[in-house]
């Protein structure tokens, strides 16, 4: 559906720009470049926050510690004046 003053369909558009894409290969092949690193780079960040959690997190398992299921407060022991222990 056109609306009025703008005038230009969707498949003009599509038309448009692979006529520009034909002609201007260079470019093309620049974007196309640049869209890659970017998107390789977003991919490579994630890997290593999510690697240096992981190493982080067994480290942290390594020396007894657990991580993430419960709180310290709610795990901690209390002991009496008499020596008894409660949850």
């Amino acid at each position: 559906m056109r609306r009025r003053g703008l005038g230009v369909s969707v498949f003009e558009n599509m038309a448009f720009a692979l006529v520009a894409m034909r002609t201007q290969k260079l470019r093309s092949f620049l974007t196309l470049l640049g869209v890659m690193a970017g998107v390789a780079t977003v991919i490579m960040m994630v890997s290593f926050v999510v690697g240096f959690n992981n190493a982080l997190t067994a480290g942290f398992t390594s020396f007894g510690a657990s991580w993430g299921g419960s709180s310290s407060v709610s795990s901690a022991r209390t002991c009496t004046s008499d020596g008894r222990i409660f949850s």
